[in-house]
This record gives C-alpha cells, sequence and structure tokens, in this order.
C-alpha cells in the first residue's frame, strides 16, 4: 500500500474522531446548560435529605443528618461523598446536585447513541439523544441521584456491550453505591454473560466490583449497625396505608399522562421487535421486568423518582419500535419500482408521522416544566431559617415532611413519616395512619417545637397542642397555591 495513502487515511481517520468528539461535548455542553437554566426553580422535598448529610460531612460532622445521631437515612452513600467533596467549591448544594442531575441526563443521551451504533440500531441512538434528557419523568428526578445512578447504569452498559467487562462491573459497582437497586442490575449482567460468553471470566473486574461494595458495606455496619437505609422501611411501611398509591398501581396513570398513548404503543412494538429480532437488547428488557417485580414487592408507595430505569428502557423500546418501521418500509419498498429517493422520502414521512406525536407530547411536558416549583419549597425554607435564626441549637423539632425544613433549619429533626427514625417508620402500618404516628412521635420525643400544616393534625392540634404549645410563628402560603399556612409551635416537655 502507497505511503501516501495511508498518511492520507490516518489524517482522515483524526479528523473524523475530532469531529466525533467536538460534538459529543457540544452536545452534552448545550443539553447539560439548557436542562440546568430552566430547572432553576425547580426543587421537592425528598433529596434534602441527602443534601443535609453531605453539609455535615463536608463541615466535619461526620456522615449524619441529625448531629451524634449516626442512622442511614439516605439512599445514596456514592452521591452524598460527591456532593460533600464537591460543595467547598460550590456550597449551594440543591444546584450543585441539579447540575450533576442536567449533565447526567445529557451524558445518558449520548451512551443511548453509543450503545445503539454498538448494536447497530441508529434509530435508538437519535431517539435517546433526542428524548432521553427531555423525558418529563426523569426530569423531575432533577436534584435527586436517580439521573447520575441511571448513567453509571448505561456506562455499564456500554462497557459491556463491548465486551470491556472490567470497565462494566466497576461502573455497576458506582450505580449500585448510588442507589441499592444497582445490584439488580449487576445480577442480570452476571446471568447474561454466564448464559451468553461463560469465558473468560473477568476476575479482575469481579475483584473491583466486591472491593467497592465491601467498602461501603463494612462502613455501614460499623458505623450506622446496618447498611439498609431507614428510608427503605419506612416507605414499604407507608405503602402500607390506605391512602397510599403502591408502586405497581401507579405506573400505567403516570406513564400514560407523562409518555402518550403514541409512545407506549411504540414503545410495545419495539419491545416486541427486540425478542424477534433483535435479541442483543433484550436483557434490558429482563432488568425493567426485574425491577418492576421487586419494587412492586418491597411494596412502597410510588414516588416518580422510583421508575427512573423504566423510563430509560422505555425510551429504547420507542426507538427499536421506530427501527422496526423502518426495517420493514425498506422491505416493502424495495418491491416498489419508483426511484430510490422518492422511497425514501416517503418513508420517511412515515416515520415522521409516527415520531411526531412523541415529540409534541414531550416538547409540552418540557414546556410545562419550565419554571416549575414545588409550592412547599418557599414556606418550608422560610420556617427553616426561621428556626435556624431563632431557636437555640441543641431543640429538637418535630415536623411531618423535614426535606427542606430541615436542610435550611440546622436543628435536630423527628419526622413524622419515619424517614428519620426507626422507631417512628415501626409505628406507620395498615392498622395506623400520619395522625397517630406524629401524636406517638410528640409523645415519646417531646419536640421543644412543632412544625405543624394547619388541620393537617386536628387531633394534635386540639390535644397536645393547645394543652403544651404556644404559637410563635404562622407562615401564610403564597397565592394559588395548594401549600396550606405552615405554624411554628414552642411547646414545654
Amino acid at each position: 500500500m502507497h505511503p501516501a495513502y495511508v498518511q492520507d487515511k490516518a489524517i482522515v481517520q483524526s479528523i473524523q474522531v475530532r469531529l466525533s468528539i467536538g460534538w459529543r461535548l457540544l452536545y452534552l455542553g448545550l443539553v447539560g446548560c439548557l436542562i440546568f437554566v430552566v430547572s432553576s426553580k425547580w426543587v421537592y422535598d425528598d433529596p434534602f435529605i441527602t443534601y443535609r448529610y453531605a453539609q455535615n460531612l463536608a463541615d466535619g460532622y461526620g456522615f449524619v443528618y441529625n448531629l451524634n445521631q449516626p442512622t442511614l437515612s439516605t439512599t445514596t452513600p456514592l452521591f452524598t461523598l460527591l456532593l460533600a467533596t464537591i460543595s467547598p467549591l460550590w456550597q449551594d448544594i440543591p444546584n450543585l446536585a441539579k447540575l450533576i442531575g442536567a449533565i447526567s441526563l445529557a451524558t445518558g443521551g449520548l451512551l443511548l447513541w453509543d450503545l445503539a451504533l454498538t448494536w447497530e440500531t441508529p434509530a435508538v441512538g437519535w431517539t435517546g439523544l433526542v428524548l432521553y434528557p427531555f423525558f418529563p419523568l426523569l426530569l423531575l428526578t432533577l436534584g435527586s441521584e436517580e439521573p447520575l445512578y441511571l448513567a453509571f447504569c448505561l456506562t455499564a452498559l456500554v462497557f459491556y456491550a463491548r465486551q470491556r467487562y472490567d470497565l462494566s462491573l466497576t461502573f455497576t459497582a458506582l450505580a449500585a453505591l448510588t442507589r441499592p437497586d444497582g445490584f439488580l442490575l449487576a445480577g442480570v449482567l452476571a446471568c447474561e454473560f454466564l448464559l451468553r460468553k461463560r469465558f473468560p471470566i473477568p476476575w479482575k473486574g469481579i475483584f473491583t466490583f466486591l472491593c467497592i461494595v465491601s467498602a461501603w458495606l463494612l462502613f455501614a455496619w460499623g458505623y450506622f449497625d446496618s447498611p439498609i437505609p431507614i428510608t427503605l422501611i419506612a416507605k414499604q411501611h407507608q405503602g402500607l396505608l390506605d391512602i397510599s398509591q403502591s408502586f405497581a398501581e401507579r405506573f400505567l396513570p403516570l406513564f400514560s399522562i407523562y409518555a402518550g398513548r403514541a409512545a407506549i404503543i411504540l414503545a410495545l412494538c419495539g419491545t416486541l421487535f427486540a425478542f424477534w429480532r433483535s435479541r442483543q437488547w433484550t436483557f434490558l428488557f429482563i432488568w425493567a421486568i426485574l425491577y418492576f417485580a421487586s419494587y412492586s414487592m418491597l411494596g412502597v408507595s410510588g414516588y416518580h423518582w422510583y421508575y427512573g430505569p423504566l423510563e430509560a428502557v422505555f425510551i429504547v423500546s420507542i426507538g427499536l419500535g421506530l427501527h422496526a418501521i423502518n426495517s420493514g418500509l425498506v422491505r416493502v419498498f424495495r418491491n416498489f419500482s419508483r426511484p430510490k429517493i422518492r422511497k425514501n422520502l416517503l418513508r420517511y414521512a412515515a416515520i415522521a408521522l409516527l415520531i411526531t406525536p412523541i415529540l409534541v407530547k414531550q416538547a409540552f411536558g418540557f414546556r410545562d416544566f419550565l419554571g416549575l416549583i414545588d409550592p412547599r419549597y418557599p414556606v418550608y425554607r422560610a420556617a427553616g431559617e426561621w428556626l435556624s435564626s431563632n431557636t437555640p441549637r441543641d431543640i429538637q423539632v418535630g415536623a411531618f415532611e423535614t426535606g427542606i425544613l430541615g436542610y435550611y433549619a440546622h436543628r435536630t429533626m423527628i419526622e413524622f413519616a419515619g424517614l428519620l427514625q426507626p422507631d417512628i417508620a415501626n409505628q406507620l402500618g395498615r392498622d395506623a395512619s400520619y395522625a397517630q404516628t406524629a401524636d406517638w412521635a410528640v409523645a415519646h420525643y417531646h419536640p421543644e417545637y412543632l412544625v405543624l400544616q394547619k388541620d393537617k393534625f386536628p387531633d394534635l392540634e386540639r390535644g397536645y397542642v393547645a394543652e403544651n404549645c404556644l404559637l410563635v410563628k404562622g407562615f401564610p402560603s403564597a397565592s394559588k397555591t395548594q401549600m396550606p399556612i405552615l405554624n411554628i409551635y414552642a411547646c414545654d416537655k
């Protein structure tokens, strides 16, 4: 082969690599910044428990929520450590968490593109780039560990598809420390490897996985007496309440609202196609099925952030549906005598007709997300800041929702939903209610202050509060919100 030809080919390949890296970085920057900017007002209560762990860890108080009370009330140790490590550079932990989430969602789109290239299903790649970062249900998880967790899972899948099993196991371990259900992905990949590959066994990757996971488990057993988060136990008990809607019950209504019928129909076609013609994707669907079954059996309530892996596989199934239809149209038009350009135009028009309702639905969902704010946030933040400025540091505060409130209050919190104290979580059940649990928590802990939504716990207000407490501050809700008046009471023990 002529040396000049070899040199020219090397130059072309170098340019292609640079262009490939360039457009990926451009996509990551533009999409990540766009998501972060449009989510500037979006927060919800649950992640603030993790933020307080991260803040206390960064401040040198240890891996605790309430000072000197080593209990595990966060399900995401790795995300907590990441926030604590980076927070000295940017002390606004809630916005730092959203920035990590925005970058993770953009990264997820790129990872689906990469996975689709490896498995030669380009429609999945385009669907991932366009739909994944902007899927409304995923956007609603911004601020939590869910986007980062999914990015770790998808990275593990990308390396697995390339047969880089050591790296795949490393990222699977990182996923497991970001959310415990990452162990399920590890099990699915292990079974898939043993059934299809069998050898050589990636011992180095297995060793790395065990080292990463064991380090956390040993620490958690020594520090918290258990690696199982209190929040998991609490939410299992919450799922038994009559007012709760289970994970399985909420699945179809939630996806119908945020995805739309066109996307669901296309996803069903893609699922069938995966098991029929594109079987390299099938273990993702097996992972989704096992994930759904596991969360259903756990009996937790259907909080929207629990559906993340199902949403990722759902988007893959939409892409596979488009790929199946495109393949079918190619075969159909092959028998037509019309010019190739005209046949391609007809094929693209048919695909555009199918994808348009999904894009319109997604656009409206993204529009609704613009400027979205939880009505509890300004009220709970104001109450927390008032407690921080007007109460002694060593007092206990009893409340029903302590995420936002507790983060800004910097006080020992007694949480009536059982997310912080296991003995309170054990009071919840089929024959109990939040009101009864609140009565028990107040009688057991005797907090010096209570933060109560007006008329949320009428028996507690008429009884214990009327006899032992004094209203010291009220926070009226903003107009046009459903957040009731929030009252702070000082109580005698």
